[in-house]
């Protein structure tokens, strides 16, 4: 289990292969949502789960010490294109690459 450091949304290995993404009730609600699940490719158990410090990527590392990385940011883009995204954290805008 890991929670984002913003404190709203957490990351939960069940089963040991599938990452469960909730977002966590505000003050005023009591109600926890499902945000997504999550299949580790190889369905290698999964150990140990980790935010990055902006919220926009979690690290799963396996049994096998192989390490999974998810850009959660990538993802909740994709879902807004379908307009699926509401569920999902916002994340702060990054400064574009050139």
């Amino acid at each position: 289990m890991a929670f984002a450091r913003d404190g709203s949304t957490v990351a939960v290995a069940l089963p040991r292969y599938t990452i469960r993404l909730f977002k966590l009730p505000a003050s005023e609600s009591n109600e926890t949502k499902m945000i997504a699940t999550l299949e580790s490719p190889d369905r290698l158990p999964l150990e140990l789960l980790v935010f990055s410090a902006d919220g926009r990527q979690l690290a799963a590392g396996t049994d096998r010490q192989i390490v999974q990385l998810w850009n959660l940011a990538a993802l909740r883009e994709g879902l807004a294109q379908l307009d699926l995204q509401q569920s999902w954290p916002q994340y702060a805008t990054s400064p574009k690459e050139p």
